[in-house]
């Protein structure tokens, strides 16, 4: 029988660790949210692993082996992402801590190497899942909208947030037209600005 309730922990919809539960998995994409949410996804995040130095007792008469550490720590650029114990070492059948933390780490280096990843992440911790709109759910794509300056608004707040449209290109794309547009009855597709000013599509559900 399988003691572990065995969860495998998704990073912007990739695979990344599995974990021996549900909860550290929670925990492990509560602590990632708080590190990135400042961080800007056009610079390299770097991820290490550190191990904190055992405390020695008085040393003994005769050399003794060095022990094993029994914890290591997995930071994103420089703050404490993951705590790998000897409990997660035993769930991952590896030969150690530091050896798991390390192979963790190499995991989470090549998927945050990726800008896709990194500008995804940066989208969801800081946008709301889904929006009501119209009496319509719209749900996240955490994705940069490509603008082509057809994204129109007529000031309308959801939640606190200004909905755009996009509009089909002018027939004639020099006139300029002062009315504000009319609003689309439950369009396909909803933009919200992100705060780093680029347009975010939400999908009618």
């Amino acid at each position: 029988m399988d003691l572990w309730a065995r969860d495998l922990w998704r990073i912007a919809g990739q695979p990344a660790i599995e974990f021996s539960s549900p909860d550290r998995t929670r925990q492990a994409q509560q602590r990632l949210n708080e590190i990135i949410f400042n961080l800007d996804p056009n610079q390299p995040w770097t991820v290490e692993v550190f191990v904190p130095p055992t405390p020695t007792a008085t040393p003994p008469i005769s050399p003794s082996p060095t022990p094993k550490p029994q914890l290591a720590i997995i930071r994103l650029q420089g703050q404490p992402l993951l705590e790998v114990t000897t409990a997660d070492a035993l769930f991952a059948n590896a030969p150690g801590v530091v050896e798991l933390a390390n192979a963790w780490a190499r995991t989470l280096t090549a998927l945050f190497n990726q800008l896709s990843v990194r500008t995804a992440l940066s989208i969801i911790v800081r946008m709301p899942g889904q929006i009501l709109y119209q009496g319509r759910n719209y749900i996240l794509r955490p994705e940069i909208a490509l603008d082509r300056g057809l994204f129109r608004t007529n000031g309308r707040r959801v939640e606190n947030q200004v909905i755009f449209w996009e509009v089909p290109p002018p027939s004639r794309p020099f006139t300029v037209n002062e009315t504000p547009p009319p609003e689309p009855s439950q369009p396909p597709v909803i933009y919200l600005l992100h705060p780093r000013l680029f347009f975010v599509p939400y999908q009618r559900s």
